[in-house]
Protein backbone atom coordinates (compact mmCIF):
# COMPACT_ATOMS: atom_id res chain seq x y z
CA UNK A 1 0.00 0.00 0.00
CA UNK A 2 1.64 3.33 -0.95
CA UNK A 3 -0.19 6.75 0.82
CA UNK A 4 0.31 10.01 -0.92
CA UNK A 5 -1.20 13.64 -0.49
CA UNK A 6 -3.07 15.63 -3.55
CA UNK A 7 -4.97 18.79 -2.14
CA UNK A 8 -4.56 18.24 1.46
CA UNK A 9 -5.93 14.52 1.09
CA UNK A 10 -4.63 11.32 1.83
CA UNK A 11 -5.20 8.92 -1.13
CA UNK A 12 -4.10 5.18 -0.73
CA UNK A 13 -3.24 3.06 -4.31
CA UNK A 14 -1.92 -1.02 -4.40
CA UNK A 15 1.46 -0.60 -5.97
CA UNK A 16 3.03 -3.86 -6.89
CA UNK A 17 6.90 -3.32 -5.77
CA UNK A 18 9.23 -5.49 -7.39
CA UNK A 19 12.81 -6.17 -5.45
CA UNK A 20 14.46 -5.78 -8.90
CA UNK A 21 18.17 -5.54 -7.65
CA UNK A 22 17.40 -5.63 -3.91
CA UNK A 23 19.54 -8.49 -2.30
CA UNK A 24 18.35 -7.54 1.55
CA UNK A 25 15.59 -9.50 3.09
CA UNK A 26 15.04 -6.89 5.48
CA UNK A 27 14.68 -4.40 3.02
CA UNK A 28 11.88 -6.44 1.32
CA UNK A 29 10.26 -7.32 4.37
CA UNK A 30 10.10 -3.67 6.07
CA UNK A 31 9.33 -1.47 2.75
CA UNK A 32 6.51 -4.06 1.70
CA UNK A 33 8.41 -5.13 -1.80
CA UNK A 34 7.43 -9.09 -3.02
CA UNK A 35 8.96 -11.74 -1.58
CA UNK A 36 8.90 -15.32 -2.38
CA UNK A 37 8.84 -17.00 0.54
CA UNK A 38 11.57 -19.28 0.80
CA UNK A 39 12.59 -19.71 4.52
CA UNK A 40 11.34 -23.13 4.26
CA UNK A 41 14.73 -24.03 2.92
CA UNK A 42 16.36 -21.78 5.42
CA UNK A 43 15.10 -23.96 8.63
CA UNK A 44 15.77 -27.66 6.75
CA UNK A 45 19.15 -26.43 6.03
CA UNK A 46 20.36 -24.79 9.44
CA UNK A 47 18.98 -27.80 11.07
CA UNK A 48 20.23 -30.75 8.79
CA UNK A 49 23.76 -29.82 7.92
CA UNK A 50 27.30 -27.44 8.46
CA UNK A 51 29.50 -26.53 5.64
CA UNK A 52 27.50 -26.19 2.17
CA UNK A 53 28.35 -24.76 -0.93
CA UNK A 54 25.59 -24.03 -3.43
CA UNK A 55 26.10 -22.99 -7.32
CA UNK A 56 23.70 -20.83 -9.12
CA UNK A 57 23.53 -19.05 -11.89
CA UNK A 58 24.04 -15.24 -11.46
CA UNK A 59 21.20 -13.43 -10.96
CA UNK A 60 19.34 -16.06 -9.06
CA UNK A 61 19.06 -15.13 -5.75
CA UNK A 62 21.75 -16.36 -4.26
CA UNK A 63 22.37 -12.93 -2.39
CA UNK A 64 19.08 -12.57 -0.92
CA UNK A 65 19.05 -16.49 -0.20
CA UNK A 66 22.22 -15.37 2.44
CA UNK A 67 21.02 -11.75 3.56
CA UNK A 68 17.35 -14.10 4.51
CA UNK A 69 19.70 -16.70 6.31
CA UNK A 70 21.55 -13.80 8.21
CA UNK A 71 18.41 -12.46 9.18
CA UNK A 72 17.13 -15.80 10.64
CA UNK A 73 20.68 -16.65 12.62
CA UNK A 74 20.31 -12.96 13.65
CA UNK A 75 16.99 -14.04 15.51
CA UNK A 76 15.40 -11.10 13.82
CA UNK A 77 12.18 -13.29 14.15
CA UNK A 78 9.57 -9.87 13.90
CA UNK A 79 10.66 -10.23 10.07
CA UNK A 80 9.48 -13.29 9.45
CA UNK A 81 6.06 -13.23 10.69
CA UNK A 82 3.27 -15.16 8.82
CA UNK A 83 6.36 -16.80 6.79
CA UNK A 84 6.92 -20.26 6.74
CA UNK A 85 9.48 -20.41 9.07
CA UNK A 86 7.52 -18.33 11.72
CA UNK A 87 5.52 -21.86 12.29
CA UNK A 88 8.60 -23.99 12.29
CA UNK A 89 10.84 -22.04 14.32
CA UNK A 90 10.49 -22.04 18.27
CA UNK A 91 13.87 -20.78 19.74
CA UNK A 92 15.08 -17.93 17.76
CA UNK A 93 18.83 -18.32 19.46
CA UNK A 94 21.00 -15.21 18.14
CA UNK A 95 24.23 -16.27 16.69
CA UNK A 96 27.54 -14.12 15.80
CA UNK A 97 27.15 -13.77 11.70
CA UNK A 98 30.40 -13.52 9.53
CA UNK A 99 29.05 -12.24 6.17
CA UNK A 100 31.57 -12.06 3.17
CA UNK A 101 30.55 -10.67 -0.05
CA UNK A 102 32.75 -10.41 -2.84
CA UNK A 103 30.04 -9.32 -4.93
CA UNK A 104 29.83 -5.37 -5.34
CA UNK A 105 33.59 -5.11 -6.09
CA UNK A 106 35.81 -5.33 -9.43
CA UNK A 107 38.86 -7.70 -8.90
CA UNK A 108 41.40 -6.00 -11.50
CA UNK A 109 44.74 -7.51 -8.89
CA UNK A 110 45.11 -9.16 -6.19
CA UNK A 111 45.59 -5.85 -4.13
CA UNK A 112 41.94 -5.38 -4.80
CA UNK A 113 41.52 -9.07 -3.59
CA UNK A 114 43.38 -8.82 0.02
CA UNK A 115 41.52 -4.91 0.09
CA UNK A 116 38.09 -6.53 0.32
CA UNK A 117 39.21 -9.44 2.57
CA UNK A 118 41.10 -6.93 4.78
CA UNK A 119 37.60 -4.65 5.15
CA UNK A 120 35.68 -7.15 6.27
CA UNK A 121 38.80 -8.79 8.84
CA UNK A 122 39.15 -5.20 10.09
CA UNK A 123 35.26 -4.95 11.09
CA UNK A 124 34.93 -8.14 12.68
CA UNK A 125 38.26 -7.27 14.39
CA UNK A 126 36.47 -3.98 15.77
CA UNK A 127 33.33 -6.14 16.94
CA UNK A 128 34.94 -9.17 18.47
CA UNK A 129 38.71 -8.25 19.29
CA UNK A 130 42.08 -8.36 17.45
CA UNK A 131 45.77 -10.01 18.30
CA UNK A 132 48.42 -8.28 16.99
CA UNK A 133 50.46 -11.62 16.48
CA UNK A 134 47.43 -13.17 13.78
CA UNK A 135 49.33 -11.91 10.39
CA UNK A 136 48.00 -13.67 7.81
CA UNK A 137 44.26 -13.68 6.41
CA UNK A 138 43.81 -17.51 7.76
CA UNK A 139 45.04 -16.73 11.19
CA UNK A 140 43.07 -13.28 11.69
CA UNK A 141 40.29 -15.73 10.37
CA UNK A 142 40.19 -18.45 12.92
CA UNK A 143 41.39 -15.71 15.79
CA UNK A 144 38.20 -13.84 15.22
CA UNK A 145 36.22 -17.32 15.12
CA UNK A 146 37.53 -17.64 18.34
CA UNK A 147 36.97 -15.01 20.24
CA UNK A 148 33.24 -14.42 18.63
CA UNK A 149 32.60 -17.87 20.23
CA UNK A 150 34.26 -16.64 23.33
CA UNK A 151 32.42 -13.20 23.90
CA UNK A 152 28.92 -14.42 22.84
CA UNK A 153 28.73 -18.45 23.95
CA UNK A 154 28.24 -19.34 20.73
CA UNK A 155 29.20 -21.08 17.57
CA UNK A 156 29.73 -18.77 14.21
CA UNK A 157 27.44 -18.56 11.21
CA UNK A 158 29.54 -17.81 8.35
CA UNK A 159 27.99 -16.57 4.92
CA UNK A 160 30.45 -16.09 2.12
CA UNK A 161 28.63 -14.54 -1.25
CA UNK A 162 30.03 -15.17 -4.71
CA UNK A 163 33.22 -16.63 -3.79
CA UNK A 164 34.60 -17.00 -7.10
CA UNK A 165 33.92 -13.74 -8.22
CA UNK A 166 37.12 -12.31 -7.95
CA UNK A 167 38.32 -15.39 -10.02
CA UNK A 168 36.06 -15.30 -12.51
CA UNK A 169 36.92 -11.69 -13.62
CA UNK A 170 40.76 -13.33 -14.54
CA UNK A 171 39.79 -16.28 -15.89
CA UNK A 172 41.58 -15.06 -19.35
CA UNK A 173 44.70 -14.66 -17.44
CA UNK A 174 46.63 -17.71 -16.18
CA UNK A 175 48.80 -15.89 -14.03
CA UNK A 176 46.77 -13.76 -12.01
CA UNK A 177 43.84 -16.79 -11.49
CA UNK A 178 46.76 -18.69 -10.07
CA UNK A 179 47.40 -16.12 -7.84
CA UNK A 180 44.10 -15.07 -6.86
CA UNK A 181 43.51 -19.15 -6.21
CA UNK A 182 46.10 -18.91 -3.53
CA UNK A 183 44.92 -15.89 -1.56
CA UNK A 184 42.21 -17.85 -1.56
CA UNK A 185 43.10 -21.37 -0.95
CA UNK A 186 44.88 -20.28 2.34
CA UNK A 187 41.65 -18.20 3.73
CA UNK A 188 39.30 -20.98 2.88
CA UNK A 189 41.52 -23.42 4.48
CA UNK A 190 40.92 -22.62 8.07
CA UNK A 191 37.52 -23.78 7.49
CA UNK A 192 39.31 -27.22 7.80
CA UNK A 193 40.33 -26.75 11.56
CA UNK A 194 37.57 -24.43 12.61
CA UNK A 195 34.79 -26.99 13.22
CA UNK A 196 34.63 -26.27 17.04
CA UNK A 197 33.89 -22.86 16.47
CA UNK A 198 31.76 -23.34 13.72
CA UNK A 199 27.75 -23.35 13.97
CA UNK A 200 26.87 -23.13 9.91
CA UNK A 201 28.96 -22.48 7.04
CA UNK A 202 27.09 -21.65 3.52
CA UNK A 203 29.04 -20.56 0.41
CA UNK A 204 27.31 -19.52 -3.16
CA UNK A 205 28.96 -19.48 -5.98
CA UNK A 206 28.37 -19.69 -9.94
CA UNK A 207 31.13 -22.12 -10.77
CA UNK A 208 33.50 -24.84 -8.67
CA UNK A 209 37.51 -23.82 -8.65
CA UNK A 210 38.82 -27.36 -8.05
CA UNK A 211 42.00 -25.78 -6.82
CA UNK A 212 40.99 -23.66 -4.21
CA UNK A 213 40.94 -25.15 -0.42
CA UNK A 214 37.12 -24.93 -0.09
CA UNK A 215 36.89 -27.79 -2.73
CA UNK A 216 40.00 -29.81 -2.89
CA UNK A 217 41.08 -29.84 0.68
CA UNK A 218 37.46 -29.43 2.63
CA UNK A 219 36.21 -33.24 2.98
CA UNK A 220 33.09 -32.25 5.37
CA UNK A 221 31.99 -29.51 2.75
CA UNK A 222 28.38 -30.54 1.68
CA UNK A 223 27.92 -29.79 -2.36
CA UNK A 224 24.09 -29.35 -2.87
CA UNK A 225 24.05 -27.85 -6.06
CA UNK A 226 22.92 -30.89 -7.20
CA UNK A 227 20.35 -31.71 -4.35
CA UNK A 228 16.42 -32.39 -5.73
CA UNK A 229 15.51 -30.99 -2.29
CA UNK A 230 16.89 -27.94 -2.37
CA UNK A 231 16.30 -27.49 -6.32
CA UNK A 232 14.07 -24.44 -5.84
CA UNK A 233 15.72 -23.08 -3.08
CA UNK A 234 16.90 -20.32 -5.67
CA UNK A 235 14.77 -19.08 -8.55
CA UNK A 236 10.84 -19.51 -9.36
CA UNK A 237 9.45 -22.72 -9.42
CA UNK A 238 6.04 -22.65 -11.98
CA UNK A 239 3.95 -23.14 -8.99
CA UNK A 240 5.49 -20.20 -7.21
CA UNK A 241 4.94 -17.86 -10.18
CA UNK A 242 0.94 -18.83 -10.31
CA UNK A 243 0.44 -18.71 -6.97
CA UNK A 244 2.43 -15.26 -6.95
CA UNK A 245 2.00 -13.08 -9.97
CA UNK A 246 -1.36 -14.21 -11.16
CA UNK A 247 -2.43 -10.68 -11.59
CA UNK A 248 0.44 -9.87 -13.21
CA UNK A 249 0.40 -12.74 -15.43
CA UNK A 250 -3.17 -10.90 -17.03
CA UNK A 251 -1.39 -7.61 -17.22
CA UNK A 252 1.32 -8.89 -18.97
CA UNK A 253 -1.05 -10.65 -21.43
CA UNK A 254 -2.94 -7.62 -22.15
CA UNK A 255 0.24 -5.48 -23.08
CA UNK A 256 0.72 -8.15 -25.22
CA UNK A 257 -2.62 -9.11 -26.90
CA UNK A 258 -1.82 -12.55 -25.48
CA UNK A 259 -4.27 -14.88 -22.99
CA UNK A 260 -3.53 -16.00 -19.79
CA UNK A 261 -2.46 -19.78 -21.47
CA UNK A 262 -0.34 -17.63 -24.54
CA UNK A 263 1.30 -15.36 -21.78
CA UNK A 264 2.30 -18.34 -19.59
CA UNK A 265 3.61 -20.55 -22.39
CA UNK A 266 5.51 -17.55 -23.52
CA UNK A 267 6.99 -17.10 -20.16
CA UNK A 268 7.64 -20.95 -19.69
CA UNK A 269 9.63 -20.18 -23.42
CA UNK A 270 11.41 -17.21 -22.73
CA UNK A 271 12.73 -17.73 -18.81
CA UNK A 272 11.84 -21.45 -17.90
CA UNK A 273 14.12 -24.09 -18.36
CA UNK A 274 16.84 -24.29 -15.27
CA UNK A 275 16.99 -27.87 -14.52
CA UNK A 276 19.76 -28.35 -11.20
CA UNK A 277 19.69 -32.57 -11.18
CA UNK A 278 17.56 -34.75 -13.03
CA UNK A 279 14.39 -35.60 -13.15
CA UNK A 280 13.13 -32.12 -12.06
CA UNK A 281 10.14 -29.29 -12.72
CA UNK A 282 11.81 -26.28 -14.67
CA UNK A 283 12.80 -23.03 -12.56
CA UNK A 284 12.15 -20.06 -13.88
CA UNK A 285 14.72 -17.10 -13.84
CA UNK A 286 14.18 -14.61 -11.17
CA UNK A 287 15.56 -11.49 -11.93
CA UNK A 288 13.60 -11.85 -15.97
CA UNK A 289 10.89 -12.42 -14.54
CA UNK A 290 10.37 -9.18 -12.29
CA UNK A 291 11.64 -7.32 -15.02
CA UNK A 292 8.76 -8.43 -17.81
CA UNK A 293 6.29 -8.06 -14.86
CA UNK A 294 7.26 -4.93 -14.37
CA UNK A 295 8.13 -3.51 -17.67
CA UNK A 296 5.35 -5.88 -19.66
CA UNK A 297 7.46 -6.90 -22.33
CA UNK A 298 9.37 -9.92 -23.28
CA UNK A 299 12.91 -9.53 -23.78
CA UNK A 300 16.30 -10.27 -22.71
CA UNK A 301 17.05 -8.95 -19.25
CA UNK A 302 19.28 -11.78 -17.69
CA UNK A 303 21.95 -12.23 -20.06
CA UNK A 304 22.20 -8.24 -20.19
CA UNK A 305 23.87 -7.79 -17.00
CA UNK A 306 27.06 -9.81 -18.16
CA UNK A 307 28.14 -10.91 -21.61
CA UNK A 308 30.68 -13.98 -21.87
CA UNK A 309 32.95 -12.92 -24.23
CA UNK A 310 36.08 -15.17 -23.17
CA UNK A 311 33.56 -17.94 -23.25
CA UNK A 312 33.19 -17.16 -27.08
CA UNK A 313 36.69 -17.07 -27.53
CA UNK A 314 37.02 -20.36 -25.57
CA UNK A 315 35.01 -21.60 -27.68
CA UNK A 316 35.94 -20.52 -31.38
CA UNK A 317 39.49 -21.86 -30.02
CA UNK A 318 38.01 -25.30 -29.42
CA UNK A 319 37.02 -25.16 -33.24
CA UNK A 320 33.46 -25.82 -31.55
CA UNK A 321 30.59 -26.58 -33.79
CA UNK A 322 28.41 -24.02 -31.95
CA UNK A 323 25.04 -26.90 -33.30
CA UNK A 324 26.98 -29.31 -30.96
CA UNK A 325 27.82 -27.29 -28.17
CA UNK A 326 23.96 -26.97 -26.95
CA UNK A 327 23.53 -31.04 -27.34
CA UNK A 328 25.96 -31.83 -24.91
CA UNK A 329 26.39 -35.03 -23.11
CA UNK A 330 28.19 -35.66 -19.94
CA UNK A 331 28.27 -38.42 -17.41
CA UNK A 332 27.23 -38.40 -14.33
CA UNK A 333 30.28 -39.49 -12.74
CA UNK A 334 31.67 -35.82 -14.03
CA UNK A 335 28.89 -33.49 -13.59
CA UNK A 336 29.52 -33.80 -9.73
CA UNK A 337 33.47 -33.16 -10.08
CA UNK A 338 33.22 -30.30 -12.60
CA UNK A 339 35.37 -27.36 -11.69
CA UNK A 340 36.25 -24.45 -14.01
CA UNK A 341 39.68 -25.37 -13.99
CA UNK A 342 39.62 -28.06 -16.31
CA UNK A 343 39.62 -25.21 -19.58
CA UNK A 344 36.77 -27.18 -20.69
CA UNK A 345 33.88 -24.24 -22.11
CA UNK A 346 31.07 -26.59 -22.38
CA UNK A 347 31.85 -27.34 -18.04
CA UNK A 348 32.16 -23.67 -18.14
CA UNK A 349 28.85 -22.78 -19.96
CA UNK A 350 26.71 -25.22 -17.96
CA UNK A 351 28.44 -23.98 -14.37
CA UNK A 352 27.46 -20.79 -15.33
CA UNK A 353 23.21 -21.43 -16.31
CA UNK A 354 24.37 -20.80 -20.16
CA UNK A 355 23.85 -24.73 -20.50
CA UNK A 356 21.26 -26.50 -17.98
CA UNK A 357 20.17 -29.96 -17.64
CA UNK A 358 17.53 -31.39 -20.53
CA UNK A 359 17.84 -35.18 -19.98
CA UNK A 360 19.56 -37.32 -18.09
CA UNK A 361 19.47 -41.36 -19.31
CA UNK A 362 19.67 -43.62 -16.29
CA UNK A 363 20.71 -46.86 -17.91
CA UNK A 364 23.52 -44.97 -19.39
CA UNK A 365 24.02 -42.41 -16.54
CA UNK A 366 24.65 -39.65 -19.12
CA UNK A 367 23.15 -36.09 -18.82
CA UNK A 368 22.25 -34.43 -22.03
CA UNK A 369 22.69 -30.48 -21.51
CA UNK A 370 21.17 -27.63 -23.85
CA UNK A 371 19.98 -23.60 -23.33
CA UNK A 372 17.33 -23.44 -20.92
CA UNK A 373 15.38 -20.78 -22.87
CA UNK A 374 14.70 -18.74 -25.66
CA UNK A 375 16.29 -15.28 -23.47
CA UNK A 376 19.39 -17.35 -22.68
CA UNK A 377 19.67 -18.72 -26.14
CA UNK A 378 19.27 -16.27 -28.07
CA UNK A 379 21.31 -13.54 -26.35
CA UNK A 380 24.35 -15.99 -26.30
CA UNK A 381 24.54 -16.37 -29.97
CA UNK A 382 23.78 -12.67 -30.60
CA UNK A 383 27.05 -12.13 -28.21
CA UNK A 384 28.80 -14.88 -29.82
CA UNK A 385 28.59 -13.59 -33.40
CA UNK A 386 30.89 -11.04 -33.89
CA UNK A 387 33.44 -12.93 -32.06
CA UNK A 388 32.78 -16.51 -34.09
CA UNK A 389 32.34 -14.82 -37.38
CA UNK A 390 35.33 -12.47 -36.86
CA UNK A 391 32.79 -8.96 -37.97
CA UNK A 392 32.18 -6.16 -36.15
CA UNK A 393 29.36 -6.30 -33.50
CA UNK A 394 27.49 -3.61 -35.28
CA UNK A 395 27.78 -5.18 -38.57
CA UNK A 396 25.99 -8.05 -36.98
CA UNK A 397 23.45 -5.88 -35.63
CA UNK A 398 22.63 -4.76 -38.67
CA UNK A 399 22.53 -7.45 -40.90
CA UNK A 400 20.29 -8.95 -38.00
CA UNK A 401 18.09 -6.00 -38.49
CA UNK A 402 17.76 -6.89 -41.41
CA UNK A 403 17.40 -10.88 -41.22
CA UNK A 404 14.48 -10.42 -38.73
CA UNK A 405 12.73 -7.70 -40.85
CA UNK A 406 12.38 -9.50 -44.06
CA UNK A 407 11.36 -12.76 -42.49
CA UNK A 408 8.96 -11.01 -40.40
CA UNK A 409 7.39 -9.92 -44.09
CA UNK A 410 7.90 -13.59 -44.94
CA UNK A 411 10.30 -11.85 -47.54
CA UNK A 412 12.75 -15.07 -48.07
CA UNK A 413 13.78 -13.49 -51.80
CA UNK A 414 14.96 -10.43 -49.78
CA UNK A 415 16.58 -12.51 -46.94
CA UNK A 416 19.03 -14.90 -49.03
CA UNK A 417 20.05 -11.78 -50.82
CA UNK A 418 21.38 -10.54 -47.20
CA UNK A 419 22.83 -13.73 -47.10
CA UNK A 420 24.41 -14.06 -50.38
CA UNK A 421 25.57 -10.47 -49.50
CA UNK A 422 26.80 -10.98 -45.71
CA UNK A 423 28.68 -14.30 -46.17
CA UNK A 424 31.51 -13.28 -48.18
CA UNK A 425 32.12 -10.12 -45.71
CA UNK A 426 32.87 -13.30 -42.64
CA UNK A 427 36.85 -13.89 -42.06
CA UNK A 428 36.42 -16.91 -40.69
CA UNK A 429 34.02 -18.32 -43.37
CA UNK A 430 37.39 -18.18 -45.97
CA UNK A 431 39.87 -19.40 -43.82
CA UNK A 432 42.12 -21.95 -45.28
CA UNK A 433 41.77 -24.44 -42.35
CA UNK A 434 38.06 -24.64 -42.10
CA UNK A 435 36.13 -27.64 -43.29
CA UNK A 436 33.38 -26.43 -45.51
CA UNK A 437 31.00 -28.69 -45.44
CA UNK A 438 26.80 -28.06 -44.72
CA UNK A 439 27.22 -28.12 -41.17
CA UNK A 440 29.44 -25.13 -41.54
CA UNK A 441 26.96 -23.37 -43.32
CA UNK A 442 24.44 -24.62 -41.44
CA UNK A 443 26.39 -23.25 -37.81
CA UNK A 444 26.50 -20.14 -39.72
CA UNK A 445 23.16 -19.76 -40.77
CA UNK A 446 21.63 -20.82 -37.39
CA UNK A 447 23.45 -18.47 -35.22
CA UNK A 448 22.33 -15.60 -37.98
CA UNK A 449 18.99 -16.62 -37.39
CA UNK A 450 19.15 -17.01 -33.76
CA UNK A 451 21.01 -13.32 -33.55
CA UNK A 452 17.81 -11.75 -35.51
CA UNK A 453 15.92 -12.86 -32.94
CA UNK A 454 13.77 -15.80 -34.79
CA UNK A 455 13.07 -19.06 -32.57
CA UNK A 456 15.61 -21.35 -33.86
CA UNK A 457 15.94 -24.75 -33.60
CA UNK A 458 19.03 -27.58 -35.38
CA UNK A 459 18.48 -30.63 -36.43
CA UNK A 460 14.95 -31.33 -35.08
CA UNK A 461 12.80 -34.64 -35.50
CA UNK A 462 10.27 -35.21 -37.67
CA UNK A 463 8.59 -38.52 -38.40
CA UNK A 464 10.99 -39.79 -40.86
CA UNK A 465 14.05 -37.08 -40.57
CA UNK A 466 15.85 -34.04 -38.52
CA UNK A 467 15.41 -30.82 -40.44
CA UNK A 468 18.51 -28.56 -40.90
CA UNK A 469 17.01 -25.68 -39.18
CA UNK A 470 13.90 -24.62 -37.77
CA UNK A 471 12.90 -20.93 -37.61
CA UNK A 472 9.97 -19.22 -36.69
CA UNK A 473 8.53 -15.67 -36.25
CA UNK A 474 5.13 -14.43 -34.74
CA UNK A 475 2.89 -15.40 -37.92
CA UNK A 476 5.30 -18.15 -39.83
CA UNK A 477 7.35 -21.54 -39.63
CA UNK A 478 10.62 -21.65 -42.05
CA UNK A 479 11.74 -24.93 -42.62
CA UNK A 480 15.29 -24.98 -44.08
CA UNK A 481 16.91 -27.74 -45.99
CA UNK A 482 20.48 -27.27 -47.01
CA UNK A 483 22.95 -28.69 -49.72
CA UNK A 484 26.96 -28.55 -50.52
CA UNK A 485 27.32 -28.96 -54.08
CA UNK A 486 23.72 -30.63 -54.99
CA UNK A 487 20.71 -29.26 -57.13
CA UNK A 488 18.73 -26.69 -54.57
CA UNK A 489 15.46 -29.39 -56.25
CA UNK A 490 17.11 -32.20 -53.96
CA UNK A 491 16.56 -30.04 -50.75
CA UNK A 492 12.93 -29.44 -51.61
CA UNK A 493 12.66 -32.79 -52.16
CA UNK A 494 13.71 -33.85 -48.65
CA UNK A 495 11.41 -31.72 -47.12
CA UNK A 496 8.74 -33.18 -49.08
CA UNK A 497 9.78 -36.55 -48.45
CA UNK A 498 10.82 -36.21 -44.97
CA UNK A 499 7.43 -34.88 -44.06
CA UNK A 500 9.61 -31.93 -42.29
CA UNK A 501 6.94 -29.72 -41.97
CA UNK A 502 3.81 -32.02 -41.73
CA UNK A 503 4.07 -31.17 -37.32
CA UNK A 504 3.97 -27.76 -37.73
CA UNK A 505 0.59 -27.33 -39.52
CA UNK A 506 -1.54 -27.23 -36.19
CA UNK A 507 0.66 -23.85 -35.33
CA UNK A 508 -1.98 -22.49 -37.71
CA UNK A 509 0.79 -20.02 -38.99
CA UNK A 510 2.39 -20.00 -42.72
CA UNK A 511 4.69 -22.49 -43.72
CA UNK A 512 7.47 -22.23 -45.93
CA UNK A 513 9.58 -25.32 -47.48
CA UNK A 514 13.08 -23.46 -48.06
CA UNK A 515 16.09 -24.92 -49.86
CA UNK A 516 19.58 -23.75 -50.51
CA UNK A 517 22.46 -24.85 -52.15
CA UNK A 518 26.13 -23.71 -51.20
CA UNK A 519 29.33 -23.83 -53.93
CA UNK A 520 31.57 -25.50 -51.59
CA UNK A 521 34.83 -24.04 -54.02
CA UNK A 522 33.44 -20.51 -53.85
CA UNK A 523 31.67 -21.04 -50.79
CA UNK A 524 28.36 -19.21 -51.93
CA UNK A 525 24.68 -19.53 -51.97
CA UNK A 526 24.70 -21.33 -55.38
CA UNK A 527 20.71 -21.64 -55.61
CA UNK A 528 17.75 -21.66 -53.60
CA UNK A 529 14.38 -22.51 -54.38
CA UNK A 530 11.65 -21.39 -51.75
CA UNK A 531 7.45 -22.51 -51.43
CA UNK A 532 4.61 -21.68 -49.33
CA UNK A 533 3.16 -24.90 -48.30
CA UNK A 534 -1.05 -24.80 -48.09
Amino acid sequence: MFTFALKNQLYQVMIRKYPIGIQSFEKIINEGYLYIDKTEFVYNLAHTGNIYFLSRPRRFGKSLLLSTMEAYFLGKKELFKGLKIDKLEKEWIKYPVLHLDFNAERYKTAEDVDLIINRHLNLWEDIYGKNEREISHSDRLIGILQRAKEKTGRQVVVLVDEYDKPMLQVMHDAAMLDEYRSIFKGFYGIFKTADPYLKFVFLTGVTKFGKVSVFSDLNNLNDISMWSEVEGVCGITKDEMLNNFDKDIHELGKSNDLSYEETCQELKLWYDGYHFCEDSEGIYNPFSLLNVFQKKRFQDYWFATGTPTFLANMLKKGNYNMIDVEKSNMRDIDMLKITVDSGDPVQILYQSGYLTIKNYNKRSGVYTLGFPNQEVKESFYACLAPVFLEVRPEKIMSVSIDIKNRLLDDDIDGFINIMKDFLPKIPYFFHSNQKTDERHFQEIFYILLLSAGLVSRVEEYSALGRSDIIAESDISVFVFELKMDKPVEEAMQQIENKAYIEQYRVTKKNLYAIGVSFNSEKRCIEDYKFKAIV
